[in-house]
């Protein structure tokens, strides 16, 4: 199970006695509703160390995760893809203007003879 759904039960457990304890206060007795009492804060400080925990996690792995996601900024790519779209349409143009070329010597020559 991961620190979140730990998390999830502890809150949901601890919003049940909550309820249970605001809403049928006349009804339970009070040394049963010191114990539910002392349940929730008890149900506290576990959901505060789970927190600690899980903001230690996210501190030690951010980076980490941060560095094997993005290996390459994101402007780097962009600008890979465009040089990218700019140099194939250099090419097509070059191999265009070559075979015009080639075409207006063929012309002369013929016009020559």
């Amino acid at each position: 199970m991961s620190l979140t759904d730990i998390k999830r039960i502890i809150e949901k457990r601890k919003y049940n006695l909550t309820s249970v304890l605001q809403s049928g206060r006349n009804d339970i007795d009070l040394s049963r509703q010191h114990q539910m009492y002392g349940a929730i804060k008890e149900l506290e400080n576990v959901l505060r160390t789970i927190e600690h925990y899980y903001d230690q996690e996210i501190k030690l792995n951010y980076p980490l995760n941060l560095r094997n996601e993005l290996e390459t900024p994101i402007l780097e790519r962009i600008s890979k893809r465009i040089n990218l779209t700019f140099k194939k349409k250099i090419k097509i143009n070059s191999q265009i203007n070559n075979e015009t070329n080639s075409q207006i010597q063929e012309l002369q020559k013929e016009q020559r003879q």
